[in-house]
């Protein structure tokens, strides 16, 4: 990393630390920008999520019933053809579904990190981050939209009037772009550590749970 672009990437990140007042939030993703965003704020980690994949309809059971999700027990898919391994949460009363943990070695050492993050969950200080792309519809909105404990933002591919208030379209979806793009480098808006999650003020998110657009991006 050259002298200038790391010097870019302490500019950025110091300035959004200085922002955030909200230190110790619980982000829930599906994706890995909930990890992207601990690092880049210097957070501890109080999710289970950071690392991990949850397809939209898993994920929006999930954080139907979080609390009783995070109790359940979770095993590992040994059916699963993925590249990186892949747990079943829940059974019984509750719907099974998968966590893939697709940036760790073995299934163990996801599910401690899992566990070990599920204890530190903040149920008073939660953020719900889904980000549904190219693959948005009604019904997944309209579900997404039952979740009434803790704060939360869908990303989408175009205005949902209905929904305004969490939808934010940060306009970098298409059918060559469709969905987990986030935290891709931002090319339109400079290279280096800027990345289309920063169209997104996710400072302003976890200091206030409140949407809006980056004041320091200009979306086309």
């Amino acid at each position: 990393m050259s002298v200038l672009r790391t010097i870019k990437k302490m500019m950025l990140f110091s300035s959004k630390r200085l922002r955030l007042h909200n230190k110790q939030p619980t982000i829930i993703a599906n994706n890995c920008c909930g990890g992207v965003l601990y690092h880049r704020l210097g957070l501890k980690f109080t999710s289970p999520t950071i690392n991990t994949l949850i397809p939209a309809k898993d994920y929006l059971q999930f954080i139907s019933k979080l609390e009783d999700y995070l109790s359940a027990e979770l095993v590992e898919d040994k059916e699963s053809t993925m590249e990186y391994p892949v747990g079943i949460l829940g059974g019984g009363e509750l719907v099974p579904i998968k966590i893939h943990f697709v940036h760790y070695h073995s299934f163990n050492e996801g599910m401690s990190k899992w566990v070990e993050r599920s204890k530190r969950v903040d149920y008073s200080n939660l953020y719900y981050i889904f980000e549904i792309g190219m693959d948005t519809n009604e019904k997944l909105l309209e579900q997404y939209s039952l979740i009434n404990k803790g704060n939360k933002v869908a990303f989408v591919n175009q205005k949902y009037e209905r929904w305004s208030k969490w939808c934010f379209n940060p306009r970098i979806y298409d059918v060559n772009y469709q969905w987990g793009k986030l935290i891709f480098v931002d090319e339109e808006n400079g290279s280096g550590e800027r990345l289309n999650l920063d169209r997104f003020d996710y400072v302003h998110f976890l200091n206030t749970g409140l949407v809006r657009g980056s004041k320091e991006v200009n979306i086309k």
